[in-house]
């Protein structure tokens, strides 16, 4: 089982035939800068390295695993898009005025995931999308997001220094 966990999404039914969904990806280059050690580092290694009894991550373990590894419950910074589809047929929509079809967009986020998955779960839920709540997640997210909640920057900031205090 994977213990970096660097992406998650949301599914939010916004009518009987509109769905949204967010995909949202551990912001790494928040922590790893350019041409840093852990930067040059990462290229040569270029991914983790999956074995039955060893992994191998690209990046090291604090951030894989810790700062950046989009745990359930713990608030997380990711770029984030976000797109709605017709469900009726699959259309990707693109903001007509006055109905509920946002544009696709794209954020800076802070995350707190709820549940954690595999691809195979969430394709299940996806299929079944007006069974949703039998999942046993709310109906409106799977996750919770905001932009710029500065509880949760500060929390990230204050780890990514080693628990010193920021203000």
């Amino acid at each position: 089982t994977a213990k970096d966990l660097d992406d998650a999404i949301h599914v939010k039914k916004i009518n009987d035939d509109i769905t949204e969904f967010g995909v949202h990806i551990a912001d790494v280059a928040h922590f790893v800068k350019p041409n840093t050690k852990v930067d040059k580092e990462a290229r040569v290694r270029s991914t983790s390295i999956y074995l039955p009894d060893y992994v191998a991550p690209m990046l090291p373990r604090t951030l894989s695993e810790g700062l950046c590894s989009l745990l359930p419950g713990s608030p997380k910074l990711a770029p984030s898009v976000f797109f709605r589809i017709r469900t009726s047929t699959g259309d990707l929509l693109w903001g007509e005025k006055g109905t509920d079809t946002a544009k696709p967009r794209l954020a800076k986020t802070v995350i707190k995931t709820d549940v954690r998955w595999n691809y195979d779960e969430v394709q299940a839920i996806y299929n079944t999308l007006d069974n949703v709540n039998n999942y046993g997640f709310r109906k409106e997210a799977t996750l919770e997001y905001e932009k710029g909640t500065n509880d949760a920057l500060k929390d990230i900031e204050k780890a990514k220094d080693g628990g010193k205090k920021t203000e």
